[in-house]
């Protein structure tokens, strides 16, 4: 009796829950209504909670000095989670309320020069783990509602995303012995460093020269590293074989 009592209350909760989804759905007045609240902050600066990390006195500045684009909603990382929330209803709703200002209003300041700024903040000395990881997710998701955006706006913005390839990651990383447990994940890295490459470039819009770009740089770091995958050397072959496997699988 008490496992049949169990297993009711399993089937009750779970026709409920699929009641609940069949009810909550959104709709253009309601996401006019969330788009309402995200709009309304974007460009308000205070009040402003700042983590910035300072090396001098040059380094002062207030929100929207520090990060042009990305100052309101009270901290970075809601400020990039709101304009996430207001691409996504742009693309989701066509006519969703307020469209024509919303747009002016990322159209102001999410601009090639002010995204430069907001890199070079995160490149100055000491700030490597800003909003690492919560507001990089969110950015990133942000690049990824741009990316598949078919509209104009979606590719003028887009394109301010685009950044430059590092130096860094235009070459293979370098193992300089694979007898060493640490240094020979430097092959793992560079299978992740390829199929990463291959996914962000089929993400980019047809013809794009960066998804090229990507591809060309992507299959060097292969090149690289798959000759070291099936060798005798136990410390790379224990793991290497998934990330060749999931490495092929992206191309």
């Amino acid at each position: 009796m008490k496992k049949t009592g169990i297993l009711m209350g399993v089937i009750m909760l779970f026709a409920i829950s699929v009641k609940s989804q069949e009810v909550i759905k959104l709709d253009r007045n309601q996401a006019g209504r969330l788009s309402r609240l995200a709009f309304q902050c974007i460009h308000t600066e205070y009040a402003n909670h700042l983590q910035h990390s300072m090396q001098s006195d040059k380094d002062m500045g207030t929100p929207s000095q520090l990060h042009p684009v990305f100052y309101g909603c009270y901290d970075w990382h809601s400020s990039v989670h709101g304009h996430w929330l207001l691409v996504k209803l742009l693309k989701e709703f066509p006519d969703l309320p307020g469209k024509d200002s919303i747009e002016n209003a990322i159209d102001m300041t999410l601009t090639p020069e002010n995204i430069a700024a907001e890199v070079a903040y995160f490149n100055a000395p000491g700030r490597i783990s800003y909003e690492r990881p919560y507001g990089w997710s969110w950015l990133l998701k942000l690049t990824a509602e741009l990316a598949t955006w078919d509209h104009p706006m979606g590719e003028k913005w887009f394109a301010g995303f685009l950044p430059v390839i590092p130096a860094s990651l235009q070459h293979p990383a370098v193992v300089a012995d694979r007898a060493d447990p640490t240094g020979v994940h430097l092959d793992g890295l560079n299978l992740s460093r390829a199929w990463c490459m291959s996914e962000i470039a089929k993400a980019l819009p047809p013809g794009s020269p960066m998804a090229k770009e990507l591809q060309v740089i992507g299959t060097e770091h292969a090149r690289d590293a798959l000759p070291h995958v099936i060798t005798e050397n136990y410390l790379g072959t224990h793991w290497l074989a998934t990330f060749a496997v999931y490495m092929y699988y992206s191309k």
